[in-house]
Order: structure tokens, then sequence, then C-alpha cells
């Protein structure tokens, strides 16, 4: 797998994105984000669209307080198009982490999302 920090810096280009899923006309994300971080607009389903050109594969953590997290979307949807999957509904934790400054701990971060993925083919 790629590396999820460089990934969150870039956008999902077209040409990228066509290359890596030349049988797909679109793909839709939409979620809803819980924990730490969440600003009252944030309390709605929010999307991503291909077709729409705000599509970047990768759905930034809101947790503050977070490092290095977010949400890695192409590779769930590397895995729908390998086994032909077309919707899928799941949750998601954040892959980041938290620092504790009173015991110098790293702790996971507790965001997560429920999220349902949309492919259309061509």
């Amino acid at each position: 797998m790629k590396n999820p920090v460089n990934r969150g810096k870039r956008n999902f280009l077209k040409n990228y994105f066509k290359e890596t899923f030349p049988q797909l006309q679109d793909v839709i994300v939409e979620w809803e984000e819980s924990g730490k971080g969440i600003s009252p607009e944030l309390h709605r389903k929010q999307f991503q669209s291909f077709a729409k050109g705000n599509f970047k594969g990768h759905i930034p953590c809101s947790n503050p307080h977070c490092h290095e997290g977010g949400y890695e979307i192409e590779s769930i949807i590397s895995k729908m198009v390998k086994y032909g999957v077309r919707e899928k509904l799941d949750r998601m934790r954040c892959y980041g982490w938290e620092e504790s400054s009173k015991l110098k701990k790293e702790n996971r971060c507790p965001n997560s999302i429920t999220y349902r993925i949309k492919l259309t083919l061509r």
C-alpha cells in the first residue's frame, strides 16, 4: 500500500483515476464522521464524486490532535473493483494517532466514519 501520509496531500488526479480504474465511470463516496473535532457543519453527510471533480481517494480526519490520520478510500475501491462489488456500506476508524502529553504515549485516534461507496461502471 502506498504511504497514506503522502496520499492525503495530493489530489486524486483524473489521469491517475482513469489509469488505475479504467472500468469505472464514477465513484461516489458519502460519509459521516464521528469523534473529536467535528464541527456542526460536518455533522451531516458529506460526499466526493469523481464525475463532479471533488474526489480525492482520501478523507482527512477532523480531530485537531490527530497525527498522520484520515481514511484511505482508494484501497477499498480497489478491493471493490477486484471482487465485483458495486456498493459498500461500512464503518472505518481513522488510522492516525494522538500523543498524550502527560504520559508521552501514542494512542490511536478515536475518530471514525460511516461510509457508503457506489461504483458506476463504463
